[in-house]
């Protein structure tokens, strides 16, 4: 398929298609100073299939990947394919449609900002893993958004969105062949751009600590080369009945914010609580508790395997299980070889995670480590 990422299932029984493509574009990509044109770029083109097909994906932008999602009555497949793989096509917004969606970033925005998290998980994550910092931290804001110019997004559409840069994931009524046809008929409109290396450099986590509550904040990195380890490991950090859990049961409190941020071949877990020396000793016990009983690790996997048997039966979440499988961040979602997963890979995993983690607190605009 042209050098492209392309996985397509068959679930005959549902009336229901959906499709998610995934650009390997966010907003680690802004050019230094120019922080919110990944996410002008994924409004822009949003618009502009919902104006040639009459369809308005939703669409998000996180650190390193721009994501469209589709869904479609399955007679539709093909039109959906049609209208996905637009977005890799050229951009074309007139000055109205640029200012309406000024107006709706804007909107975002000032919505983000005001959740503390959007400050406390960045400052909690970059002070705990330096190296991850260039990934972490959507450097956008109200002014910035202002004054992006249409050429700017032009620009970084043309420089960014690529053949090899991009994964689309179809779960549809029809069968694979057909689907796969569906998107071969759909590429063949669209002119692929050549990729060029995205600026780099200069990028740090500053936050701006005032204002925000009195709070304990637990980092962990999950990391590993095996997606179903990672995902286990993750289930049993902050999954149901997971270390997060089990630190707020010991500490009779509730979190207040749980945040995943992505960077390469890895994920930064921020979990908050109101500030609390009880927060503090339950999360140390949590750690060493978890870190020594692997009773844990089997439960966590258990649960794990649960989720994806559910997900599987439903197209939205299967298609956002082989969406995550596409760029690496899951595995393919088949119960016997996530079952059949090395129980080292994940011991090894679980433990990396848990040695990784940190606890910070935050008091009168300062932040300590623990």
């Amino acid at each position: 398929m042209r050098g492209q990422r392309v996985v397509a299932a068959q679930m005959p029984w549902s009336g229901t298609a959906f499709g998610i493509l995934k650009v390997s574009c966010g907003f680690a990509h802004d050019p230094v100073g120019r922080g919110g044109l990944a996410h002008f770029a994924e409004h822009l083109i949003a618009a502009g299939i919902q104006r040639n097909f009459g369809l308005r994906p939703n669409a998000v932008t996180d650190s390193l990947f721009t994501t469209f999602t589709l869904s479609v009555p399955g007679r539709d497949a093909r039109r959906m394919c049609a209208a996905v793989a637009s977005a890799l096509g050229t951009l074309n917004a007139s000055d109205e449609v640029m200012e309406a969606e000024r107006q709706a970033i804007l909107i975002e925005t000032a919505k983000l900002e005001d959740h503390p998290m959007a400050r406390l998980a960045p400052a909690a994550a970059g002070r705990s893993f330096p190296g991850c910092a260039n990934f972490l931290t959507d450097r956008s804001h109200r002014a910035a958004i202002a004054s992006i110019s249409r050429r700017e997004v032009q620009d970084f559409v043309d420089s960014i969105y690529s053949s090899s840069g991009w994964s689309l994931t179809i779960v549809s009524p029809q069968g694979v062949d057909e689907t796969l046809h569906f998107v071969e008929e759909a590429l063949a409109g669209v002119t692929l751009r050549a990729r060029q290396a995205p600026p780099t450099g200069g990028r740090g986590v500053n936050v701006d600590l005032s204002g925000l509550p009195e709070v304990h904040l637990l980092a962990m990195r999950i990391a590993g080369g095996d997606p179903a380890a990672r995902k286990i490991t993750e289930q049993l950090l902050v999954g149901r009945g997971g270390l997060v859990d089990d630190a707020s049961a010991g500490a009779g409190a509730r979190p207040i914010g749980l945040a995943k941020l992505r960077c390469i071949a890895a994920e930064v877990v921020v979990a908050a609580w109101p500030r609390s020396d009880r927060i503090a000793s339950g999360l140390a016990a949590a750690k060493k508790l978890f870190s020594e009983d692997e009773s844990h690790i089997d439960a966590a996997r258990r649960r794990y395997l649960d989720a994806v048997a559910y997900d599987t039966q439903t197209p939205a979440r299967m298609a956002s299980l082989l969406a995550a499988y596409a760029v690496g961040g899951g595995p393919w979602p088949d119960l016997t070889e996530i079952g059949a997963t090395r129980p080292l890979d994940v011991q090894v995993a679980v433990r990396d995670a848990i040695k990784s983690a940190s606890v910070w607190s935050i008091s009168d605009g300062t932040m300590t480590r623990e």
